[in-house]
């Protein structure tokens, strides 16, 4: 609460391609509630990208929700981590900018001027007064800090302008986020630990709130403004 390729006119264009699947889970926090999460994204064959999160409060009832409505304007080819990943399975097809053997395999050129995608669109927030805003987002494509055979480093960025349209307000947002992805601790085991950052600046003002998530498998644990929440995916 982190892309591909240019469509072709068919029967399907109007289909969606679900890159990654509807994931729900249940979460605990501090204040002892037990609530319900689901999240969706969808991108369709015209780059329309559809993502919503709803979480649902078994204790009190309420049902908080948002998401967004954008056109994805992917303003370089390939993604580099596809390239890396292609490159470390098959070494003959490497090419001389990638390398995945070494730290930024995609290089520094990569990590600054590539792999970002311009999203034009609406959003929504049920908590809002107003609920509807034009948006712009800017969001770097997952970046491959170092890869090995048993674990991987990523960072992913993105950043968010919203308009209201009917006071011309206008709030920001933006996400740094790490990741390290460490492969089979156990026969059925992988961790994920996540380290990031947020900022915001609103009517409220600008804030920023640092946090820490791990998770086994579908177990995760997040540290967030000294609180702590469960999260069990289902």
């Amino acid at each position: 609460m982190p892309d591909t390729g240019e469509y072709t006119e068919s029967e399907t264009e109007e289909q969606g391609n679900f890159y990654g699947e509807l994931k729900t889970a249940l979460c605990w926090n501090d204040s002892k509630h037990l609530s319900f999460r689901i999240r969706q994204f969808v991108e369709t064959e015209r780059k329309l990208e559809l993502k919503y999160k709803g979480l649902l409060d078994t204790t009190t009832g309420d049902y908080v929700f948002n998401g967004h409505l954008r056109k994805n304007i992917y303003l370089t080819g390939t993604p580099s981590i596809e390239k890396v990943y292609s490159a470390a399975s098959r070494p003959r097809l490497r090419r001389n900018d990638i390398d995945p053997d070494r730290v930024l395999p995609g290089g520094l050129k990569t990590l600054f001027f590539k792999d970002w995608v311009l999203g034009p669109g609406v959003s929504y927030d049920s908590t809002r007064q107003q609920h509807l805003r034009f948006s712009m987002g800017l969001k770097k494509s997952p970046q491959v800090l170092k890869h090995g055979d048993r674990s991987d480093l990523w960072l992913t960025g993105r950043c968010n302008v919203e308009v209201d349209p009917r006071t011309a307000e206008v709030s920001t947002f933006g996400a740094l986020k790490v990741k390290m992805l460490k492969y089979n601790v156990t026969d059925k085991q992988d961790i994920k630990v996540c380290a990031g950052i947020t900022f915001e600046n609103s009517g409220k003002g600008f804030t920023h709130n640092p946090y820490l998530k791990i998770s086994e498998n579908n177990i995760s644990a997040r540290f967030q403004k000294k609180s702590l929440m469960f999260l069990y995916e289902l």
